[in-house]
């Protein structure tokens, strides 16, 4: 706003609101306004009842201990009770850390010195060096700049291994942009199922190279929604369009799959083939993608017991889908 207005925006109004930033306030001041929020943002969102996926970066063990260590050289039980803090106060959410690593401080930080603009890297390295644990040592420059963040770090792994949340620990030391993507997404797969019930009997399908069965679905597109991309999918799959005509279950699958790590969450939809169609007198047939590599059957529910069906909770509950009368949340491991 400064540079936009200039002497138009007086530079004591500068000042105020920097004053009133809340990463300049004293470190107990800090830490009581931000468990504070994240007590109401909790709160919020377990009311609102609803199955959502929110994002935030950087805010969960890096700014704590910015504020803790960097700014404040507040002791390692200090900084470690603010985020666990944290952990307790969002437990309920069910949440996922994700810590992206890159191994060699000092090459990234040169890495950024050398992309951004000299003001940042100015006021970076002033904001490591003039304060807090920095300033305590007698730090300056880049080489000290650098064993603050080294320090930061250190720090970060031991809380990282001291949470008992869900994580994923994300090297990211090669840079290479497209292979995190992908990594990222297989973390945070949003997937969906259809169920098809017929007369105790359930729709299952089986790619060629697997030896289990589950429900047919598949990933969402972008800007779609997973009740959207259901109907699609078993258009594409099966020729046929279904009604969807409830969400059953919301699953949070942990799995490794072809040398991988998952997180998978789940929107498990029970949905109906049109009144009398052909599929229903079919036991066993071929999905139309991929050359027929998907194999469709219908198995009574009786024998799921005996088999190989993931996730593992659809064993039990397709047997009690009747009787629900709510939407039912499960986390597998």
């Amino acid at each position: 706003m400064k540079e936009e207005l200039g002497e138009a925006f007086p530079d004591h109004t500068v000042q105020e609101i920097f004053s009133r930033d809340i990463y300049e306030l004293p470190f107990e001041q800090n830490k009581d306004l931000i468990t504070s929020k994240w007590r109401s943002f909790t709160e919020s969102v377990l009311a609102a009842n609803e199955d959502t996926v929110i994002i935030f970066e950087c805010c969960f063990i890096q700014n704590p201990l910015t504020m803790g260590l960097v700014k404040c050289n507040q002791s390692r039980e200090d900084n470690v009770n603010y985020v666990l803090e944290l952990e307790r106060i969002v437990q309920g959410l069910n949440p996922l850390l994700i810590y992206i690593d890159q191994k060699d401080i000092a090459y990234t930080f040169d890495k950024a010195v050398k992309e951004r603009p000299k003001e940042w890297s100015d006021g970076f390295i002033q904001y490591y060096t003039n304060q807090g644990w920095g300033a305590s040592r007698g730090y300056h420059g880049v080489p000290g700049t650098v064993k603050v963040l080294q320090a930061r770090k250190k720090l970060e792994t031991e809380i990282y291994q001291i949470l008992k949340m869900n994580k994923y620990w994300l090297d990211n030391s090669e840079y290479n942009l497209s292979v995190c993507q992908n990594e990222l997404e297989n973390i945070l797969n949003e997937a969906f199922k259809g169920i098809v019930m017929d007369a105790g009997r359930v729709l299952l399908h089986k790619a060629e190279q697997d030896d289990f069965w589950n429900l047919p679905g598949g990933r969402v597109e972008m800007s779609e929604t997973t009740e959207a991309a259901i109907v699609r999918e078993m258009m594409e799959e099966l020729g046929v369009h279904v009604e969807v005509q409830r969400l059953a279950f919301v699953n949070e699958d942990f799995f490794d799959y072809d040398g991988q790590k998952f997180h998978e969450i789940g929107f498990y939809y029970v949905i109906a083939l049109p009144e009398a169609h052909k599929l229903y007198s079919e036991i066993e047939f071929k999905g139309l993608e991929d050359n027929g590599k998907l194999t469709f059957r219908w198995f009574p529910l009786d024998e799921l017991e005996h088999l190989e069906v993931y996730p593992v909770f659809l064993k039990k509950e397709l047997h009690n889908l009747h009787d629900a009368k709510s939407i039912q949340h499960f986390i597998q491991k």
